[in-house]
């Protein structure tokens, strides 16, 4: 427990600043196996001969997305199982997704029954689906050592980005798992990745489930602030006409219909 607490708590220092969301209690594992490419090195910091050749690396691990408050999926690995023809790697740890098309990994592990730390260091570029991370260890052995892991999902299906069971063609949250789909108010987005949730019936909305009029309230601003100018406004309306075309839910014709009503 305690050197699973270690493990987390370092996740949580290589992924500070993530949007906090709820997010449902539901989890979904699945089986990812290494590809071609994936490699451990051996890294002697202390000695002054250069690191041992990289041996190509196999094997495989679990995924399963966790019921935790961050925006972006977290998810446990567990049973890893990992082979080259020197070193046997056994452990577990957290995989953390954060905004676009990146990642952060730690694994609390043994090497040939050497326990490691491993690393990936902040926020490298990658996706769930096809796993491409680099990472370091400081063994208490003094060995140190280089994992390079590509890896995707053992059984082909429909891109599903955070592992909460949903397709992403089907998810109305793409990036925070919630396999119950919940949508209190009906705009399309789910609770878990709403960020307006009381969009009246009927209204269209963004990605972020915001509609023309909680993004650019006439009033004032979302902060509070009054518009300066009425310019300021309907930059605003225009911008969020645009999010709402970029989604195809608005036509150029009923965006530029809209902004001649403000």
């Amino acid at each position: 427990m305690i050197a699973m607490l270690r493990v987390l708590m370092t996740l949580l220092s290589l992924t500070a600043g993530a949007v906090v969301a709820a997010v449902p209690a539901y989890a979904v594992s699945q089986t990812f196996v290494l590809n071609p490419g994936s490699s451990i090195t051996l890294v002697c910091p202390s000695c002054r001969q250069p690191p041992a050749p990289a041996e190509a690396l196999s094997g495989t691990f679990e995924l399963t997305a966790l019921p935790v408050n961050v925006r972006f999926t977290v998810a446990a690995v567990s049973d890893l199982r990992l082979e080259s023809e020197s070193y046997t790697v056994r452990g577990s740890g957290f995989l953390q997704r954060i905004g676009e098309g990146r990642l952060a990994m730690v694994l609390d592990a043994t090497v040939n029954s050497e326990e490691a730390l491993f690393a990936s260091g902040r926020r490298q570029p990658g996706k769930l689906d096809d796993i491409k991370l680099v990472l370091s260890s400081r063994s208490d052995s003094g060995d140190n050592f280089v994992i390079v892991l590509y890896a995707s999902p053992l059984l082909a299906s429909a891109p599903d980005s955070d592992l909460d069971g949903i397709a992403d063609e089907s998810d109305n949250c793409v990036n925070t798992a919630n396999a119950d789909q919940l949508d209190g108010d009906g705009d399309r987005i789910g609770d878990a990745c709403d960020r307006c949730e009381a969009t009246a019936g009927g209204e269209l909305a963004n990605g972020l489930g915001c509609s023309v009029t909680q993004m650019c309230p006439c009033d004032a601003r979302r902060s509070g602030r009054p518009w300066e100018t009425q310019g300021q406004y309907l930059r605003c309306v225009g911008e969020a006409a645009r999010s709402l075309r970029d989604k195809g839910l608005l036509s150029r014709s009923d965006a530029m219909s809209l902004l001649r009503r403000q």
